[in-house]
């Protein structure tokens, strides 16, 4: 009895571990990893993001002389080749965070950072639809490997 035991319990186990390896695989094949940097005067910019069929989420951050440090979060939804969503940061000197409206253009292998009309719905802002507009002027971030 002991041995059936034992050896049920071993099956159940390497079944388990096999299915939980299998799933982590397909996540990791749906997600796609990219860092993008860009050089803004004396600052730099870095967001790392993870991209997922219609969604992505990412970090942010930007680096300036001295201890200047802005640090947040990107999250929001992919549509086609634009990136939607809302950026949570904590501004440089501040204790309480912000949220503001986040939008990315990809073209060839750039990422066109956009600006609009803001507007906020239930605590989160976004952009009006048809006010965005993406330009160098805003920033132009090169992915890097």
């Amino acid at each position: 009895m002991k041995n059936t035991l034992i050896s049920l319990g071993s099956i159940f186990i390497a079944f388990s571990v096999g299915f939980l390896q299998s799933c982590s695989e397909s996540k990791q094949k749906d997600l796609i990893e990219k860092k993008l940097i860009s050089y803004q005067g004396r600052d730099t910019v870095t967001i790392d993001l993870m991209l997922h069929q219609k969604r992505f989420v990412g970090k942010y951050t930007v680096n300036g002389p001295g201890d200047y440090l802005v640090t947040g979060e990107v999250e929001g939804e992919i549509k086609a080749d634009t990136l939607l969503g809302s950026l949570y940061y904590t501004p440089f000197g501040w204790r309480d965070k912000k949220r503001k409206a986040f939008a990315l253009l990809a073209k060839n292998d750039q990422y066109l950072s956009g600006k609009g009309t803001e507007l906020i719905y239930m605590g989160i802002p976004y952009f009006v639809p048809n006010t965005v507009s993406f330009g160098p002027e805003k920033g132009v971030y090169q992915v890097v490997e």
